[in-house]
């Protein structure tokens, strides 16, 4: 049985398929006094990236950034908090943001990027 430490880290990176480690979190508490994972903008960017290079398509990385923006294990760089959770809330709502599309997804990444410095 894998720790719930090493699936948020697979989580985090959207190892594929997202769904078996999805149901194997699902046997760990959802949420957590403090962050178990510190997710970093190189985290997402590598994931934008893997979109961009079609690896993933858009379902999954809307899937992705849905589990991560829920997760209240998983916390954000001082600083660096307000642009995560701007990209991934963009990410997980499309319907109610815009499209996800490579425009988008670039100008996420560019942003973190620049942030990330």
């Amino acid at each position: 049985m894998e720790t719930r430490d090493s699936l948020l880290d697979k989580l985090v990176r959207c190892e594929l398929p997202l769904n078996e480690t999805l149901l194997m979190l699902s046997a760990c508490p959802w949420s957590s006094e403090e962050s178990l994972h510190v997710l970093q903008p190189r985290d997402v960017i590598a994931v934008l990236d893997r979109y961009l290079e079609g690896d993933l398509d858009a379902r999954q990385l809307q899937q992705w950034a849905a589990e991560l923006e829920a997760r209240t294990d998983i916390g954000y760089p001082r600083g660096l908090a307000a642009s995560l959770h701007r990209s991934l809330a963009m990410l997980s709502n499309p319907d109610s943001q815009e499209p996800i599309s490579p425009d988008l997804v670039m100008g996420l990444r560019n942003e973190l990027a620049g942030e990330a410095g």
